[in-house]
């Protein structure tokens, strides 16, 4: 009787085994196809102007709370790093000048 809830238990997993490739192997589809009308363009996304090759993007990627908050992290870093090459360069012409 152990042999067989064994069994039983081994056959669950490989079949558990099998959905999980599966479902990997349905991901790296749906990747593929992203990728593919990346490439395209326009013409699968919207379907305006065939000889347009790239897309800008959504509006609705512009006002995501995501975008909004990557963008204001952007600029704050990017306010500090010129704020510090800036004092920097400051102080560096105050030591050249003595």
């Amino acid at each position: 009787m152990a042999e067989r809830e064994e069994e039983e238990e081994e056959k669950e997993e490989a079949e558990d085994e099998a959905a999980a490739a599966a479902a990997e192997a349905e991901e790296i589809e749906v990747a593929s196809k992203v990728v593919a009308a990346s490439l395209v363009g326009a013409e699968m996304s919207t379907g305006a102007r065939p000889g347009r090759r790239f897309t800008v993007g959504r509006s609705e990627d512009a006002t995501h709370p995501d975008t909004i908050r990557a963008a204001i992290s952007e600029f704050i870093a990017t306010a500090i790093f010129v704020f510090a090459a800036e004092g920097s360069v400051l102080s560096l012409g105050t030591y050249t000048t003595l």
